[in-house]
């Protein structure tokens, strides 16, 4: 899905007597010029002499490219953001043809940091630039080979120093990363993670109904189906690469929902239904967190926490204070 753009982010309309080129800007707005390189605002009817269906057709299609486009921008961010969680690996010469030279996800790639790896050692960290070329934080070019594998980078899977390394040539650059890669809040616990299947330690903080909602639609949740009496109890987040799906539990609020006080409870996984067994009672149970993977663990524990960090904090007597 390239919405008609080219590599190089532009897109060119032919009206026969006359051509436009359309220009994806850095903030992804896109830029239209006539065949003189004046900007207009919108492409325009036909000349007498141009042929009017045709340009009627032109025009919608690159109305339809527009709608597309917004759409493609959420669709990859998602798709790079999970890949990330999951630890997703492309061959090189893949990543290169189907990433890194996508119109759209080429300019995403550049707003982030890339591992690769020969085999399972680890020979390179970089960002692509531009120009295609790739490079690491001390501005060296790196070279790789097709067979390589590449994964976007996260703070659970390098060092602390290559962290902070990458962290002030992002600032250096003034690359604004399109998710956070580093610097978040370590996930550490004293729990047997094979034999545990739920995240509590937040159980008990309130948070008003209204921000949680809000919080968690940023964060990239949904509202759970609502229950008995219209109540619901349950934010999620899926990654269908993994068919595995992040489950924030709270006290619940009814539908339509109210402004009021509610308490966390915890934070758990499931598998997503295969389709037409949505309705079974093993898809919704809560899987071993070490069945999830490290990163997807830690980016959803920092999920909760954040949702925590903005309530009033831990109260003793949060089943009254969150009761209907």
């Amino acid at each position: 899905m390239t919405p008609g753009f080219n590599r190089d982010g532009t897109q060119v309309i032919d009206y026969g007597l006359r051509t436009f080129t359309a220009k994806l800007m850095e903030d992804y707005s896109i830029e239209l010029k006539n065949d003189e390189g004046k900007v207009i605002s919108a492409l325009p009817d036909a000349l007498k002499s141009e042929n009017e269906e045709e340009v009627k057709e032109l025009k919608k299609d690159f109305s339809a490219s527009k709608k597309e486009l917004k759409q493609v921008l959420k669709l990859q961010e998602e798709r790079l953001y999970e890949a990330m969680c999951t630890q997703r690996r492309w061959r090189y010469d893949e990543w290169e043809s189907y990433l890194n030279a996508h119109p759209i996800v080429g300019r995403f790639c550049q707003q982030l940091v890339w591992l690769a790896f020969r085999g399972e050692e680890q020979v390179a960290s970089f960002r692509p630039l531009p120009d295609g070329s790739l490079s690491d934080y001390d501005d060296n070019t790196v070279t790789l080979e097709p067979t390589d594998l590449v994964q976007a980078a996260h703070q659970m899977v390098v060092s602390a120093e290559d962290a902070a390394k990458w962290q002030q040539h992002l600032a250096d650059y003034e690359v604004t990363s399109l998710f956070a890669q580093f610097g978040k809040k370590q996930f550490a616990s004293t729990l047997d993670l094979t034999k545990t299947t739920e995240l509590k330690e937040f159980e008990g903080y309130l948070v008003n109904s209204f921000r949680l909602r809000s919080r968690t639609g940023k964060l990239g949740y949904v509202r759970g189906s609502a229950e008995d009496g219209g109540w619901f109890y349950l934010y999620t987040k899926s990654f269908p690469g993994l068919k595995l799906q992040a489950v924030i539990e709270f006290t619940g609020n009814t539908l339509p929902e109210e402004d009021r006080m509610v308490a966390l409870r915890q934070l758990y996984f499931v598998r997503m239904p295969e389709t037409g067994n949505e309705g079974s009672s093993y898809s919704h149970r809560p899987i071993k967190l070490s069945e999830v993977p490290s990163v997807m663990l830690m980016e959803c524990w920092n999920d909760l926490k954040t949702i925590a960090d903005e309530g009033s904090g831990f109260d003793k007597d949060w089943e009254k204070r969150s009761a209907y």
